[in-house]
């Protein structure tokens, strides 16, 4: 059967000629209506019905006008495909529904079977609701589209159920996990798909996933129904206290992090952190209005990063300001931000002062008077917390250092470094602050990071044994569960998640990394790497440019997640032009940029490129795994695109660059 109309995003409908080119339809009404006929089975539709339905604030003569060039249309698409499909009988039209195969088709076909990769495949395909974007036809149609959607999802969900109710009672845990997240993909508020999970966690023996699976469920509940989930839910864990469903930030007005001040180590201690105190002059009540803006934007960008403890300082009273002393607060350091408003010249002073020394870090001078929008306003309150990160973050960066967090600052600067040197040094730093503060979060994130490059990048160059997938999630699993306020810890378990096949667990953490930390453009432009790598690519393209606009100089490793964004966009041109622009650095990096030429059919310029990058690949990526019996699975392991056409499109680049590294391009 040829594949003449695909609705790859369940909606977006796109005509697909027996080629493989989609096919123009002219107007939006006439792919409704084709989808509105095919939706019928078959059944001839009165001409009088779809008029009413399509242009029901229309005079009946002019909708019986605007139905005959719509299905002009139609025609003139059998043409493009060659194929008739449009039955005009008299007063009705049909379509022969048979003359299609549709993404919708397919997610039905793929659920009756059952199977865990039938349903792994059913969850690549649904994308979204049905034609999501289409309501606005018509408000008749839109009222049908409603009904059609709640009728869709009722189908698939009971016939989920049926079979997991049938693989219950048998050895099929796998089928039992996929079902339920595929459930979960569709309605991701169905509290009895959560239960399912959890249970099935329970029984595995892993209790730290059941647990994160509950907060999942509490999240989904609040941000979909504004509800908690049910007592039979909690029971499952019968540990209702530890699971905070929602977070409410602290008042941003009380300018402080945590009731005790720190990061939580365990053992009684904690990891203390920068100090910062915000001292705001002028800026009362009487002050302007922008001027707390930019103060509380300041404020709320340092608090984004967790890497700081802020608190609110001594007011100026009606005597004048008061004299804030000199502190020692040790090795992470302790340092006073000023706020000065100015109500004649409406400018703002900030100066970032270092409390233990008394010197000067720096002086900025803002004139909100010359912004001409709120945009203005982010970027000036961007680029002193940028500077703000510099000068602390920087100086803990020093080995000389030893406090618990400046070692963590040590380590992730090594881990952004990107080489299995670097790597190895990070892993030492992690390893003995581990030993040291045992419930400090972010060293499993670090060390689940470093361990997932070793598995793609560099396997042959860790001394250890390969640490197993299921390792890892555990690892980022028990950073999360630790402190699920942290961006690096949701990142990180979010890219652990894509390389277990969790999908959308990964696409939520991304989501919520980007969330926690919206103005440090390292944290954005990784959420956005893999929120293309999951496919929600229009969230991957926005975060990303957020990103580029945040960042002052754009570091080169960027161009390699752009490269990365837009060829799961299936942007290959742009793809190539970013690749370009990176350090080429990477195996993966590498591989995307061959396989987006190989799709814009440039066969000899990809060959070109392996020339070119040939000898530095065998000498730092180790081409052991490449060429090994289980060569295909590392190509699979690499390929974390979960959109099946372009995991199909990089994976042709992977083994074409097999090939040139066997010698058989020549």
């Amino acid at each position: 059967m040829v594949s003449l109309l695909n609705l790859e995003s369940l909606g977006v409908p796109r005509l697909i000629a027996p080629n493989g080119r989609p096919i123009a339809v002219k107007t939006r009404k006439a792919l409704g209506i084709l989808v509105f006929l095919l939706r019928n089975h078959s059944r001839p539709v009165p001409r009088e019905e779809l008029a009413d339905r399509f242009w029901s604030g229309t005079a009946r003569d002019k909708a019986s006008q605007s139905l005959r060039q719509a299905l002009r249309q139609l025609r003139t698409v059998e043409q493009t495909c060659g194929r008739d499909f449009l039955l005009a009988e008299g007063t009705h039209v049909r379509v022969t529904a048979d003359a299609f195969r549709w993404d919708l088709r397919d997610v039905y076909e793929l659920v009756e079977i059952g199977g865990a990769e039938e349903f792994r495949a059913a969850e690549a395909l649904w994308r979204g609701d049905f034609m999501a974007g289409f309501d606005g036809l018509d408000p008749q149609f839109g009222e049908w589209l409603s009904l059609e959607r709640d009728r869709i999802r009722s189908s698939l969900t009971s016939k989920s159920f049926r079979i997991i109710d049938r693989a219950n009672g048998g050895a099929d845990p796998g089928r039992v996990d996929m079902a339920a997240r595929f459930l979960l993909h569709i309605d991701p508020a169905l509290e009895a798909a959560h239960r399912i999970l959890i249970r099935q966690y329970l029984n595995q023996g892993q209790r730290e996933r059941a647990l994160e699976q509950l907060k999942t469920c509490g999240r989904e509940l609040k941000a979909h129904l504004d509800a908690e989930p049910e007592a039979e839910t909690l029971a499952l864990l019968d540990e209702p206290a530890r699971l905070p469903h929602h977070f409410s930030p602290p008042d941003r007005h009380l300018l402080e992090i945590g009731q005790t001040g720190g990061l939580s180590a365990g053992d009684g201690e904690s990891v203390s952190l920068p100090k910062i105190s915000i001292a705001s002059f002028s800026l009362g009540r009487d002050g302007e209005a922008r001027a707390r803006i930019l103060r509380d934007e300041i404020v709320a960008g340092l608090s984004s990063y967790r890497s700081f403890d802020l608190f609110q300082a001594e007011y100026e009273d009606a005597f004048g300001p008061n004299t804030l002393t000199r502190v020692d607060d040790g090795e992470v350091g302790s340092y006073l931000l000023r706020f000065r408003q100015d109500h004649e010249l409406e400018k703002v002073y900030i100066q970032f002062e270092d409390r233990q020394s008394g010197r000067i870090l720096f002086n900025e001078i803002v004139d909100y008077f010359q912004w001409a929008d709120a945009s203005a306003g982010q970027a000036a309150a961007f680029q002193t917390v940028s500077r703000v990160q510099a000068h602390v973050i920087g100086r803990l960066r020093n080995p000389q250092i030893d406090a618990p967090f400046a070692r963590w600052c040590q380590a992730e600067s090594l881990i952004w470094e990107f080489s299995p040197e670097s790597d190895e040094k990070a892993l030492k730093v992690l390893e003995s602050l581990e030993k040291s503060h045992r419930q400090f979060s972010m060293t499993y994130a670090g060390k689940a990071s470093i361990q997932m490059k070793q598995r793609l990048y560099y396997p042959a160059k860790s001394t250890e044994p390969a640490k197993t997938m299921e390792d890892i999630l555990g690892e980022a699993e028990r950073a999360v569960l630790l402190d699920p306020w942290q961006p690096t810890n949701q990142r990180v378990f979010a890219w652990a998640a894509i390389q277990s096949d969790y999908s959308d667990d990964a696409q939520r953490a991304f989501r919520e990394a980007g969330r926690l930390s919206p103005v440090d453009p390292y944290n954005l432009m990784s959420v956005a790497e893999g929120l293309g790598f999951v496919g929600d690519i229009d969230a991957a393209i926005n975060t990303a440019m957020k990103a580029r606009a945040l960042s002052t100089n754009v570091p080169r490793v960027f161009y390699e997640y752009l490269g990365n964004i837009y060829f799961a966009a299936g942007e290959f041109e742009t793809a190539v032009q970013f690749i370009e622009r990176a350090a080429s650095g990477t195996v993966l990096g590498l591989t995307t940029r061959v396989a987006a030429l190989i799709c814009l059919d440039r066969m000899d310029e990809a060959l070109q490129v392996l020339e070119m990058y040939g000898a530095r690949l065998e000498q730092t990526m180790l081409i052991n795994p490449l060429l090994g019996p289980d060569g295909d699975v590392w190509i699979k392991r690499v390929c974390v695109f979960q959109d099946a056409r372009t995991r199909a499109d990089f994976i042709r680049g992977a083994r074409f660059v097999r090939r040139f590294l066997l010698g058989e391009l020549a």
